[in-house]
């Protein structure tokens, strides 16, 4: 028969069972602190409101591409509509506003962040002042504008421009701009707006416009077209100057050196373009074109 184990030794004293099979541990008291729940929390909870949304206006699209909700949070801000109000002040970026409405962003080309500033239907005629224009930008969900419409506000959150002729078929760029300078290049769509302008400014041929260049991702490396044009009846030279008119709207003018712009618009003898230029071709109501800031 097996040995006999070991006498059983005296029983342990009575108290209360250990949780989990573990000792019984108070927690300590600390009397200058409040309880737990009723610490003030020393941040404000993390919103969950996404940038461009109705309820979180931001000022430009590249500020939402750049949102801590579309980078840290690695969270989808494809290119489409998106409510901004371009003249907020950044630090109230998605805080509720009255003046945020719709615009399209590009969040795909060039790095994404562009904000569409102008855009011409194939079918529309380009007024020649800005008090004529809508100030409602409308298009499709590619982008391609449905009605004739600028953002006629301030350009302080801005300072890079991409400009789309002929149906996308000519883009030209400018980096690092002023915000005269984009208010120049905004107004040079509006062509008696601009030839006022220019007259009180003494400016008198294409090349003391702003210059531009055709690649945005390589901007440094491309050379400048001065003034943003080439005189095609003068041989293509970039430095003829050739004097700019009514039939001449918009930033770019014929800069690959073929007969392109932005529109023609309505003529002080009546006669009417439709759409912009099919680059190389006159408007026919075949082309669109936009303007985008970043």
């Amino acid at each position: 028969p097996p040995a006999p184990g070991p006498a059983p030794g005296p029983a342990p004293p009575a108290g209360p069972t250990p949780p989990c099979g573990g000792p019984i541990n108070k927690p300590p008291t600390n009397p200058s602190l409040p309880p737990l729940q009723m610490r003030p929390l020393s941040v404000p909870p993390l919103s969950l409101c996404k940038p461009g949304s109705k309820a979180c206006p931001y000022p430009t699209c590249n500020f939402i591409k750049e949102s801590d909700f579309c980078v840290t949070f690695n969270t989808s801000c494809p290119s489409g509509n998106y409510f901004l109000n371009p003249e907020m002040n950044p630090v109230n970026a998605g805080k509720e506003d009255p003046k945020g409405r719709e615009f399209y962003c590009d969040m795909d080309t060039d790095g994404g962040g562009w904000t569409m500033v102008l855009g011409v239907p194939k079918t529309a005629v380009v007024p020649s002042k800005m008090a004529d224009w809508a100030e409602d930008l409308e298009c499709d969900a590619q982008g391609v504008p449905t009605k004739l419409g600028v953002y006629k506000g301030n350009l302080l959150n801005f300072k890079d421009a991409r400009e789309q002729t002929g149906a996308g078929r000519v883009g030209v760029f400018i980096k690092g701009a002023s915000m005269a300078v984009l208010e120049e290049i905004r107004t040079n769509w509006m062509w008696e707006d601009r030839d006022a302008k220019y007259k009180a400014e003494n400016k008198t041929n294409c090349n003391q416009r702003p210059s531009c260049r055709a690649q945005y991702v390589s901007y440094d490396s491309e050379p400048e077209i001065p003034g943003c044009c080439y005189n095609i009846a003068d041989g293509q030279d970039p430095n003829s100057g050739f004097a700019i008119s009514e039939e001449q709207v918009g930033w770019g003018l014929n800069p690959l050196h073929f007969q392109c712009a932005g529109a023609v618009g309505k003529q002080p003898n009546g006669t009417t373009y439709k759409g912009s230029f099919e680059c190389p071709g006159m408007p026919d109501g075949g082309a669109w074109a936009r303007l985008f800031f970043k």
